[in-house]
C-alpha cells in the first residue's frame, strides 16, 4: 500500500473502503449491512472478537456531571431489569 490516509470519522472511513481507497477496521455495527450486501468484505474474520455490549468513555470519575450519572445508573438499571448478562458481569461492577 503506497501512502496512508488517516481518518477519525467513521462515515467517511466507511465511505472511503466502499470508494476502494483501502481496507478499513470498523465497528461490525457499521458494516454488517454492507457486507450482507456483498458491498464489503470481512477480510480478516478471525481478528474480529464480538464485543458483548457497550462501553461509555468520559473524562473522570471525580467530576461526573450528575447527567452522565444518571444515564449510567439508568443503563444500569435497565440492563438488570432486561436480564441482561452485561451489567451483571461487565458493567455494573465498573460505578
Amino acid at each position: 500500500v503506497n501512502g496512508r490516509f488517516i481518518i477519525n470519522d467513521s462515515l467517511a472511513m466507511m465511505q472511503a473502503t466502499l470508494d476502494g481507497v483501502g481496507i478499513s477496521w470498523m465497528v461490525s455495527g457499521y458494516v454488517e449491512n454492507l457486507i450482507a450486501e456483498g458491498r464489503l468484505i470481512s477480510i480478516l474474520p478471525d481478528w474480529c472478537p464480538q464485543v458483548p455490549g457497550f462501553c461509555l468513555y468520559y473524562p473522570d470519575r471525580r467530576q461526573m456531571s450528575l447527567k452522565l450519572r444518571v444515564f449510567i445508573d439508568f443503563l444500569k438499571q435497565e440492563l438488570a431489569s432486561s436480564g441482561s448478562t452485561i451489567a451483571r458481569d461487565s458493567f455494573a461492577h465498573q460505578f
